[in-house]
């Protein structure tokens, strides 16, 4: 493939700018570096404001996936954020009765 200049001009360039960041947004684009899609225990714990052995628990009953190298053991955030979501419980209405 040889590479060759091309010119646009503004208003041509301005569009296909346009149309870049409307794909980058559409898509989406992940800044964030792999160390930050993972949460330490210690993390999870604060996160959750549990104590080691209640986490130690969640991950025995496989209510919070985790991966272990080692004896380090890691959680993917949104592994966790998933795990609250299933366990919600949705609120209710409290009614008012006429008497």
């Amino acid at each position: 493939m040889e590479n060759k200049l091309i010119v646009l001009t503004e208003v041509a360039y301005k569009n296909l700018s346009d149309k870049l960041d409307s794909i980058i947004q559409t898509v989406g684009v992940n800044n964030s570096t792999p160390k930050d899609d993972w949460l330490s225990n210690d993390q999870v714990m604060e996160l959750l404001k549990v104590s080691k052995s209640t986490l130690q628990t969640y991950r025995d009953k496989g209510v919070i996936p985790f991966s272990q190298i080692g004896r380090k053991i890691i959680y993917k955030k949104t592994e966790v954020a998933l795990a609250i979501e299933r366990f919600k419980v949705p609120a209710y209405r409290i009614s008012k009765s006429k008497s």
